[in-house]
């Protein structure tokens, strides 16, 4: 790794790049399209974006675009144009993720929203779940059990895909911490990521499986599902569904229908400003100044007090999407059972978003550190030169502050996956009957779906339902 001090130059010239995120509000006309299930008239905001002249997705915010466009297309019932695009996407995550393996140690010193996005590992799990629905849609069964298998493998891989780069970023702060003359700090740092598998993934494998006389198959995913919540209660916070073994209890004179319906929000990332001590004499911010911030920005000041020093980092986190939702009925020919949560997709987000948490933290914290040592450099050079250390310290921290203004966290990400999954099943004789879904919030219906549907033993019979309100 060449010395971090090298990159200093690279600082001193980034001072100009000022942090452009996207803001929540230029999604507002899409927003309301989605709320009020007009979904190819969102679609048709976004594909037009690309044409105006500020999109909200421009070309580093690609996989954005693919992503936020192959969900909605799925919500549309355009599965062919869905899958491709979310193949795009899920294409295009892969390989900047090879890019980043490969990535020189100067990507320390450049903020990630000047990067092309990159997609979260979350994003990229759950586009394998819409593919799995768009290939069953498109009459692809076999098609849909490869795309939730690739999900499943994708998860046993996340605990060990951040290892190398978590590596680096622990030896740049290392040689960092040696750069500033071997103090040390100790940073706060992500839990270990509990979820190694998803009740949603394994619940659509099983039913896959159950279709295609692979019953074997079918009995370790209900299985697996039992063990997805026992080893990650802090998502699976529900308890199990009481029919989840009825799946593989289908007699053969009966059929089966399937119920998933998806309801709310996912996540959606905001920044939030950490607070850690300063290795600096005089490029640092002073008590009194965190102090402002934390009236003007809602920065709590941690170890606060007026003679504290700190410097500020810059993080994105997600932040939930309320739904007004709380109920789904279903009734099929005027029987009525109630869908169980099978799962919180927001839990499962945030779990495998604090995957990378560790390294974004450190990465953060050694591209400030680098910044600041340019301007403690400098001033102990002012210092030599008998310049007034009063003169000195409002310089520096006048730096800081310039330094600051150029930073943000990179809060970018798809915002139109759901935010829960809810699913149930019935067992019954063959035949078509009318299949009517209702979105409950308190005692009143928000949403309503009504179908027709052909209930065949021996095949999948899935219906799937959205209301994101």
């Amino acid at each position: 790794m060449c010395p971090l001090k090298n990159f200093l130059f690279l600082i001193v010239g980034s001072l100009a790049l000022f942090a452009c995120a996207t803001k929540p509000d230029v999604y507002k006309d899409i927003d309301v399209n989605i709320n009020a299930e007009a979904y190819d008239q969102a679609l048709g905001i976004i594909t037009s974006d690309r044409e105006s002249k500020k999109p909200i997705y421009p070309e580093k915010n690609l996989i954005m675009y693919y992503l936020d466009k192959g969900i909605v297309e799925h919500y549309a019932g355009k599965y062919k144009e869905s899958a491709a695009d979310l193949e795009e996407a899920e294409r295009l995550i892969e390989e900047a993720y090879t890019k980043s393996v490969i990535a020189e140690t100067s990507s320390f010193v450049v903020k990630d929203n000047t990067r092309d996005y990159a997609g979260e590992d979350y994003e990229d799990l759950y586009t394998n779940v819409f593919n799995a629905l768009n290939y069953y849609h498109n009459g692809d069964i076999e098609g849909a059990g490869v795309e939730v298998r690739q999900m499943t493998e994708k998860l046993v891989r996340l605990e060990d895909k951040y290892a190398g780069d978590s590596g680096k970023a622990k030896e740049a702060l290392a040689e960092t911490i040696n750069l500033m003359g071997g103090k040390t700090i100790e940073l706060p740092s992500g839990t270990p990521v509990q979820v190694s598998d998803t009740a949603l993934g394994r619940y659509l494998s099983a039913i896959i499986y159950r279709s295609l006389g692979q019953n074997d198959s079918a009995r370790i995913d209900i299985e697996a599902i039992s063990v997805a919540y026992a080893k990650a209660p802090a998502v699976y916070t529900n308890p199990i569904p009481a029919w989840i073994n009825d799946e593989l209890a289908v007699p053969a004179d009966k059929a089966r229908l399937n119920i998933l319906a998806f309801a709310g929000l996912s996540p959606v990332k905001e920044e939030e400003i950490i607070i850690v001590p300063s290795f600096f004499q005089y490029a640092t911010y002073t008590g009194p100044y965190l102090s402002s911030l934390e009236k003007s920005r809602g920065i709590v000041l941690v170890n606060g007090g007026l003679d504290f020093q700190g410097i500020l980092l810059h993080l994105p986190h997600l932040v939930p999407r309320p739904s007004i939702i709380d109920r789904i009925e279903v009734d099929v020919n005027g029987t009525k059972l109630d869908l169980d949560l099978l799962e919180d997709m927001g839990a499962v987000m945030t779990e495998t978003f604090n995957a990378k948490y560790s390294s974004t933290l450190i990465k953060t914290f050694v591209r400030t550190v680098i910044k600041g040592g340019a301007l403690e450099a400098a001033a102990q050079e002012a210092l030599q030169n008998n310049k007034p250390e009063v003169a000195v310290k409002m310089t520096a921290m006048s730096g800081m502050v310039a330094f600051d203004k150029t930073e943000a966290a990179d809060t970018r990400s798809s915002r139109y996956l759901p935010g829960k999954a809810y699913a149930g099943g019935i067992t019954l004789n063959p035949g078509t009957y009318t299949v009517a879904i209702n979105y409950y919030s308190g005692g009143s219906v928000v949403h309503s779906v009504e179908r027709s549907v052909d209930v065949s033993n021996g095949k999948l019979n899935l219906v799937e339902a959205f209301s994101l309100k």
